[in-house]
């Protein structure tokens, strides 16, 4: 609820925004707002109780100035993954799907004028997944999903190609770090990932 919430602000804000612009020379607060961004990509993880899966990326860009210059981004992403998990007291290994919802914000700097472009970003937020709990009733063994969250960072490095001033293909490479040791991240709390996808401003 939270989120939706917080994507609702955001989206007033923008369309409020473009209701005040009326600039003729595209130097206005519309266009310097990117929104959506969508990627699509993998994501793998160091831990060995998650294998990788899909990763949808969606953001919303603010850029105090078109090129070569400071930009604020808020992502809220949703990544799959398998998890294999030994319950304690059990030999067997339990396998099944999971999935993350992270919503992260932070500053990043983009650098060159011209048609090719390079980015590098900071953020971080918050994890939200399902984690599986299991208890051992006699010879049945019963398994709940319990909703936790951990802390995250990320790190971003990417590439633009711009097919005019207010549109682009993307391609970024990011890596990731999960700040609680528990649940799919005792042994490794790392994680990469590469995406494509397109971005552009609202006309």
């Amino acid at each position: 609820m939270r989120t939706i919430t917080t994507l609702l602000l955001l989206l007033c804000t923008v369309f409020y925004g473009f209701g005040q612009d009326n600039d003729p020379d595209k130097k206005g607060i519309r266009y310097r707002i990117f929104l959506p961004s969508l990627e699509i990509g993998y994501v793998g993880y160091s831990s060995q109780e998650l294998s990788g899966g899909v990763m949808v990326k969606t953001a919303i860009e603010y850029r105090l100035k078109t090129q070569d210059s400071f930009y604020f981004r808020l992502n809220y992403d949703n990544r799959r993954a398998t998890y294999k998990i030994q319950p304690t007291g059990l030999t067997n290994v339990i396998e099944g799907k999971v999935n993350f919802s992270d919503l992260i914000g932070g500053v990043g700097y983009r650098f060159g004028k011209d048609k090719l472009q390079w980015i590098v970003l900071l953020q971080g937020g918050v994890s939200f997944y399902d984690v599986p709990e299991f208890e051992l009733a006699g010879t049945v063994l019963n398994l709940r999903n319990k909703g936790k969250n951990v802390p995250i960072s990320r790190l971003t490095i990417g590439l633009e190609y711009y097919l005019d001033s207010n549109s682009a293909i993307t391609l970024e490479l990011l890596q990731s770090q999960f700040w609680n040791q528990e649940d799919f991240w005792q042994d490794n709390q790392s994680a990469w990932g590469i995406s494509l996808g397109v971005t552009a401003t609202l006309y």
